[in-house]
């Protein structure tokens, strides 16, 4: 008798397009469209060099971890260094 399992649903899915994360795909998005905007042969080719070399990168990251920016914005507002320390007048108290 094989062991019946029992499917975990991700209800707090990460929000991915093209396999990358929203807000930086549409970043890169319009960089890159800015970039052909400009309508020179260098701009052009930069654009298509970032939007082929950098979806990838971003479809990584997405597999990864798919809330990796919101994760490291957050990282980055804690202190390195927290020191300890007790309550003031806590053993003169009566």
């Amino acid at each position: 008798m094989a062991l019946h399992r029992t499917p975990i649903f991700d209800f707090h899915r990460g929000n991915l397009i093209l396999g990358c994360e929203r807000n930086l795909l549409m970043l890169l998005g319009m960089l890159c469209m800015v970039l052909m905007v400009l309508q020179t042969a260098v701009s052009i080719a930069l654009a298509i060099a970032l939007w082929i070399g950098g979806l990838p990168l971003l479809s990584m990251m997405g597999k990864a971890d798919p809330h990796m920016t919101k994760v490291f914005a957050r990282y980055r507002k804690y202190a390195e260094f927290y020191p300890a320390h007790s309550r003031k007048n806590y053993a003169n108290r009566d």
